[in-house]
């Protein structure tokens, strides 16, 4: 052999090793990022091509099979996507909530609600942390009107993730559905605790405005107990609100009825004794606490920001010790339930 032959011999071996090196320093961890960021951009065929090569480096990977499943539905191939699911479930041996909430959402596309609710129930069961399966197993119930089990996944998927913004805005649905106003009102304000700056937060703001009108003119679904109460006493405030003259703002009419109605509820609430229903315990509780540690002002600031103005919102810069004071109280207090 030549030297020259060697010399190409030579580049050629080290040709192979650099591409198999390179093949095997590609992660099925990057593919499947490859993949989410193509699904991302509707290029679904692309994205399914990813998460199989994926599952060819790593046939274990529970991420893959998920992802490829959601490539499927969103390029319609719902039989595929449910084989897909379906093999998971059965072999997987941990947690993969989000797999038994696609497979659930299926059965609903297919109007099978009681196979979505028992497999929302199994994932619940494989992965209770899995805040979003409690969402969806509410919202199932809530819109097949079945509102006690609705309230009730709702309330225990809060429990396990107390900022799960869905879950809030799904509480305070149902409750605003049912004439529950006050429990309506309390999780809206929880929502734009959370996200005040939303593109939704002006219309959370409107529920818990028309909130109000609701209660004074509407009749409670509560008849008697401490609910009933509490309900009579939002619309005691209401109705004492509402004859202001003109020149009263309604930013300082919206902070007098939410801080009358957190004080006294909350004081309704502290005469329950415990075991307490997950209301009076998660909602009125708190901000009870927070009307009594007189963090209010602050508060309706806060939640208020999408309808302030540019010289309304310097308030903040003009009040750095009492926010500084609110979000220790509010990084410090613990939830309960």
């Amino acid at each position: 052999m030549t030297k020259l032959s060697h010399i190409v011999a030579a580049f050629a071996v080290l040709l192979v090793f650099n591409l198999t090196a390179n093949a095997q320093n590609v992660t099925a961890k990057a593919l499947i990022d490859e993949g989410m960021d193509l699904h991302d951009k509707g290029q679904y065929k692309q994205a399914i091509q990813k998460y199989t090569e994926a599952l060819k480096i790593e046939p274990g990977n529970t991420d893959a099979p998920i992802e490829l499943a959601n490539s499927y539905i969103s390029s319609g191939d719902y039989t595929q996507a449910a084989s897909i699911l379906d093999k998971l479930i059965i072999s997987a041996k941990q947690p993969i909530g989000d797999a038994y909430n696609l497979r659930a959402l299926l059965y609903v596309r297919n109007k099978q609600s009681q196979k979505a609710i028992e497999t929302y129930k199994a994932g619940i069961k494989n992965d209770p942390g899995n805040a979003a399966l409690y969402l969806s197993l509410a919202s199932l119930y809530y819109n097949e009107s079945n509102n006690a089990e609705a309230e009730k996944y709702a309330a225990e998927g809060l429990k396990k993730d107390y900022k799960d913004v869905g879950l809030h805005r799904m509480y305070a649905t149902i409750m605003y559905g049912q004439h529950k106003y006050v429990q309506g009102i309390m999780a809206s304000c929880n929502v734009l605790l959370l996200e005040p700056n939303s593109e939704n937060a002006k219309y959370v703001l409107n529920h818990i405005n028309t909130g109000f009108a609701d209660a004074a003119a509407a009749q409670t679904t509560y008849q008697s107990g401490k609910y009933a109460q509490a309900e009579q006493f939002l619309k005691k405030t209401v109705v004492n609100t509402s004859n202001y003259s003109e020149n009263v703002s309604k930013a300082f009419v919206f902070e007098l009825r939410l801080g009358e109605i957190f004080k006294g509820v909350g004081a309704i609430s502290q005469s329950i004794k415990a075991p307490k229903d997950f209301f009076w315990s998660f909602y009125a509780d708190y901000f009870y606490s927070l009307e009594q540690a007189g963090h209010l002002p602050v508060f309706i600031q806060y939640i208020s920001q999408r309808n302030l103005t540019a010289k309304e919102l310097s308030w903040f810069k003009d009040n750095q010790d009492k926010v500084k004071a609110f979000n220790t109280w509010y990084i410090s207090t613990a939830r309960k339930y």
